[in-house]
């Protein structure tokens, strides 16, 4: 009996250095964080906390999922490795695989802790370095993927953006021309009047939208810096107030340059048709520019390479040195 017990304690010892009796006894542990180019703002907004714990379970989630687990399978030497051979056998390796990684989530550190099982370490390790291979791959490379889709397609619209608006510039500055020669030519003392009244309103509402968009811009900056005082929170009250102060004159020579201009009996059509295509300029300039911006960070972050995760601590397992 004790001859018995000895030779099976032999053999459970050797059947664990194949990998072959516990394969659960040894885990290997890997950390991964999120890369954010926080230093960026305010020319890359990073995501807020909520977006980031929210991106952190998305990614547990896809860990686990069936095309990472699938890649991990087909990395280099797994296959051969002892315990994968033996699971082989008796089970589907895909669940097999599953059901021996962990993937934990901190918020507030913002990382994903990676915890894989084997029945001896260098397998534990084994198998976590090619999760997590698999996981850059699948996950990562293929967000990276879409998001270079996605500016080739904002550089296309934005292109587009760009040639409508030559073109309606292009327009406005004829019909403008024309009703300047209209104007000049054969208007009466009384309708010249009129026009040069006109003729004013229209420059002095341009000359408004630039001190706005400057205001604007002037505003932004204050707000966005880091150490507010008492003197930048009334430069800010005050920029607000001249703003508000800004968009009613706008509309109120915007609403006495159209009653003018419908009193010139042969500018009237020309005048109307003139203030709209001066209100779709106004607005199709503005949104140009929004797309313009998000275009420049989204190319900022392009030539940066910033990935969405970087590898904190490579797999490893307490007390085991894979170099030895």
């Amino acid at each position: 009996m004790l001859r018995f017990l000895s030779r099976a304690s032999i053999t459970l010892y050797c059947l664990s250095l194949l990998g072959c009796s516990d394969d659960s006894a040894y885990t290997a542990t890997a950390v991964l964080s999120l890369n954010h180019a926080d230093y960026l703002a305010p020319l890359i907004s990073p995501p807020t906390a909520v977006k980031k714990a929210v991106q952190l379970e998305r990614y547990a989630q896809l860990a686990k999922g069936y095309r990472v687990l699938n890649n991990a399978l087909t990395q280099p030497n797994i296959m051969e490795l002892e315990c994968v051979k033996e699971a082989l056998e008796t089970q589907d390796l895909i669940d097999w695989l599953e059901e021996r990684i962990t993937v934990e989530v901190s918020p507030a550190k913002e990382t994903l802790t990676f915890v894989v099982s084997s029945g001896t370490p260098q397998q534990a390790i084994a198998l976590c370095d090619a999760v997590i291979d698999a996981f850059l791959d699948e996950v990562v490379s293929e967000e990276r993927n879409e998001f270079l889709q996605t500016l080739e397609t904002l550089r296309n619209l934005y292109q587009q953006k760009e040639d409508v608006l030559r073109i309606r510039r292009e327009d406005l500055h004829e019909l403008s021309r024309t009703v300047g020669s209209a104007s000049g030519e054969d208007a009466s003392p009384t309708q010249q009047l009129l026009l040069d009244q006109v003729t004013g309103y229209r420059q002095e509402i341009y000359r408004l939208y630039l001190e706005g968009a400057n205001k604007a811009a002037e505003l932004s900056f204050l707000e966005q810096e880091k150490k507010q005082n008492i003197k930048t929170g009334e430069a800010v009250k005050k920029l607000k107030r001249e703003l508000a102060q800004n968009k009613h004159k706008i509309k109120f020579f915007r609403q006495h340059y159209i009653e003018l201009a419908m009193q010139v009996d042969e500018l009237g059509e020309y005048s109307a048709d003139l203030v709209r295509q001066q209100d779709e300029l106004v607005h199709l300039t503005q949104a140009t520019n929004e797309l313009g911006l998000m275009l420049e960070r989204m190319e900022l972050q392009a030539r940066l390479n910033l990935r969405a995760v970087h590898i904190d601590v490579r797999p490893h397992v307490p007390g085991y040195d894979r170099d030895d």
